[in-house]
C-alpha cells in the first residue's frame, strides 16, 4: 500500500492551509489527498472521494515522499516562448490613450520600436488587463426617426442662427 510518511504538526497546518487558500485548485485537490492520505485513507478511497484517476493519487503522494509541499505545485512547462518582450503596462497605456484605433498603435509601434504586433494580440492584451472588446455601431442612420430628425435639425440650426446673432451662446 502506497500511504503518506505520518505527517507533522506543521506539515497538516500547512497542508490545511494549502487546502482553503491556494489560488489554484489543482493544488487544493492535491494537498487534500496528502491530508487524506496521511488519516489512512487507501489510494482508492481518496481517488474516489477527490474523483480522480488512480493513478493521480499515487503520483501526488510520490511527489510528496520526494519533494514534500513542492511536489505539489506543478513545474513549469515548456512553451512556446514569446517572440518579443515589451512592457505590457506600457502597451496598456497606448490603448487607452486611443481605444478606437488598434491599427494606429499598431503603426506607432512599428514605427518607434521596430515591432510587429497582431490586432489580436492587443485584444487579448486587453481582455488579461480586464477590459472587453465591442464592436462600435459608426451609424445609426436606420435606426433614427425621420420627423424627429428633421425637427431636431431645424431645431440645431435655429439655435446655430442665433448664436451667430449674438442673441445666445451656444456649446456644444
Amino acid at each position: 500500500m502506497l500511504f503518506v510518511d505520518a505527517l507533522s504538526e506543521i506539515e497538516i497546518s500547512t497542508l490545511d492551509e494549502l487546502r482553503t487558500h491556494h489560488p489554484l485548485p489543482t493544488v487544493r485537490v492535491r494537498a487534500h489527498g496528502i491530508i487524506l492520505s496521511g488519516k489512512g485513507y487507501k489510494v482508492q478511497e481518496i481517488a474516489d472521494i477527490l474523483d480522480v484517476c488512480r493513478q493521480s493519487v499515487s503520483t501526488w503522494i510520490m511527489n510528496w515522499d520526494s519533494d514534500g509541499i513542492c511536489g505539489l505545485l506543478d513545474k513549469p512547462r515548456s512553451g512556446r516562448p514569446k517572440e518579443i518582450e515589451i512592457d505590457e503596462n506600457s502597451l496598456i497605456e497606448k490603448i487607452k490613450e486611443s481605444p478606437r484605433s488598434l491599427k494606429k498603435i499598431i503603426a506607432e509601434l512599428k514605427e518607434e520600436l521596430n515591432i510587429d504586433i497582431s490586432i489580436s494580440y492587443l485584444k487579448k492584451l486587453c481582455k488579461k488587463a480586464g477590459y472587453s472588446w465591442k464592436r462600435i455601431r459608426k451609424s445609426l442612420k436606420n435606426k433614427r426617426d425621420p420627423e424627429e430628425y428633421a425637427r431636431s435639425k431645424e431645431l440645431i440650426e435655429t439655435l446655430i442662427r442665433s448664436a451667430d446673432k449674438g442673441e445666445i451662446d451656444l456649446f456644444y
